[in-house]
């Protein structure tokens, strides 16, 4: 089964060393801008508990440049294909999370309506969080969506974000047996008691 993923969000938010990561299992603290698009191709193999078998993937990620005008995202050359997206902030710079609307307002009508994930990168430098635990239940209550907190430099839940969407697809396209997405399976998608959302 063939999945096209793509990742959107500010520059320097993590979106490259995310794929390198999961791809190749490679960091660099480096920052080199994507020019365009950059695409990644990789087969993998996931295991859909749901339904207790194993599928391989022929996976897709494009990975958008940072600094592309917002009016260029309705080009659906990006997004031809395309199954699910995966939004990208900063938890060290609270502006990446609140562009993300716009971001995701940009994108083709038809996309709007696709599986996403929203990744919160970068959660290893704790000492310069700015988009904090409330912050992140807002944006998965404002896009009805997953959110997951990562980081590229140390792996963590690098692989679970991306293999979770790509099951996502996987489960929706083989029939309406379950709404994978809704199960939030890890992640701190469940809003703990005493914690409520608010607007940036």
């Amino acid at each position: 089964m063939k999945i096209k993923l793509c990742l959107i969000g500010d520059r320097a938010v993590g979106k490259t060393c995310l794929v390198e990561r999961y791809m190749m299992d490679h960091f660099s603290g480096e920052y080199r801008q994507t020019m365009g698009a950059k695409v990644y191709k990789k087969v993998v193999k996931l295991q859909l508990e749901l339904r207790e078998k194993m599928i391989e993937i022929d996976m897709t990620l494009w990975d958008i440049m940072g600094d592309l005008p917002l009016s260029d995202l309705t080009d659906e050359a990006y997004f031809r294909g395309v199954q699910g997206l995966l939004a990208v902030c900063d938890v060290t710079r609270r502006s990446t999370a609140e562009s993300l609307d716009h971001w995701i307002a940009a994108t083709p009508e038809s996309v709007r309506n696709l599986p996403m994930c929203i990744i919160v990168n970068k959660d290893d430098l704790v000492d310069q969080v700015e988009v904090h635990e409330d912050d992140v239940f807002r944006l998965g209550d404002v896009f009805s969506s997953s959110v997951v907190m990562t980081s590229a430099k140390t792996g963590n839940n690098v692989q679970q974000a991306f293999e979770f969407l790509a099951k996502s697809i996987v489960e929706r396209q083989l029939g309406p047996d379950t709404d994978f997405l809704a199960e939030e399976r890890f992640g701190i998608r469940e809003r703990p008691a005493g914690i409520s959302a608010k607007a940036f």
